[in-house]
C-alpha cells in the first residue's frame, strides 16, 4: 500500500473539523483517517465511491468466469 501523508488525518482532527477532512476529500478523492496513529477509516468522494464498487463488480465478474 502507498502511503501519503498528504491524504491522512487524524480522527480528532475529523471530529474537531470536517469541513477540512471534506475540502482534503474532495481535493484528493479519498482520506485515510488514522485512530490511534493508524489507517483505521476511508473518507471518499462519492465518484471515487461509485469507480471502487464498479472495479469489485469487475473483479467479481472476472473470477467467476475463471472457476
Amino acid at each position: 500500500m502507498k502511503v501519503d501523508i498528504d491524504k491522512m488525518i487524524s480522527i480528532s482532527k475529523v471530529n474537531q473539523n470536517f469541513s477540512e477532512a471534506s475540502r482534503l476529500t474532495e481535493l484528493h478523492g479519498i482520506l485515510t483517517i488514522l485512530k490511534n496513529s493508524k489507517p483505521k477509516f476511508v473518507l471518499m468522494t462519492f465518484d471515487k465511491f461509485e469507480e471502487y464498487e464498479k472495479n469489485q463488480l469487475k473483479d467479481f465478474q472476472n473470477h467467476k468466469k475463471q472457476i
